[in-house]
């Protein structure tokens, strides 16, 4: 027998919440044969690029997948270089959008908890607030958003969201 549980809350309560600005955000859209070839292209990353924000591949249709790659723009003349040479050697798309902002909250087992994503993007769909990409891990979300929107992001999702305080 197996037990199922439900848990609700009127206001989600999370740990804390981040928003982290001047970062650029790199789109690679790609038919889905190539991302064996592109996992391996991009483990170029970890010998030696340093460290990126948010990763994120996701589905644009039934054959062709994107990757998102966040990182410091700081850091753009590197990953730049290295995402142009994947793009224009194998005849993948690339889109760089800059400057970006991502919000990022964590909260107690989102992934036990039903529909914590979907109250956030909703609650930013009602009020006509855009945002670029999402992810989403056990724990946290993060939200990437135009330049200076991450701060409006953040005061609608005090509505919904138990926010101890942004820094």
């Amino acid at each position: 027998m197996e037990t199922a549980a439900t848990y609700w809350e009127p206001v989600i309560k999370i740990y804390g919440s981040h928003i982290k600005t001047d970062l650029v955000m790199t789109t690679l859209r790609f038919p889905l044969e190539r991302l064996a070839f592109l996992g391996e292209q991009l483990q170029e990353i970890e010998n030696g690029l340093g460290r990126f924000e948010m990763a994120v591949m996701q589905w644009v249709d039934d054959h062709t997948l994107q990757f998102i790659l966040l990182y410091e723009s700081d850091r753009d003349r590197s990953y730049r270089r290295l995402l142009s040479d994947i793009a224009e050697n194998f005849s993948i798309t690339l889109e760089i959008s800059e400057p970006v902002e991502l919000l990022y909250f964590h909260g107690p087992h989102f992934q036990d908890r039903f529909g914590v994503a979907s109250s956030a993007l909703t609650t930013l769909k009602k009020h006509h607030l855009k945002i670029l990409a999402a992810g989403c891990s056990g724990t946290s979300i993060y939200l990437v958003t135009d330049e200076q929107k991450a701060q409006s992001v953040a005061e609608v999702l005090k509505k919904v969201f138990t926010v101890p305080g942004f820094s």
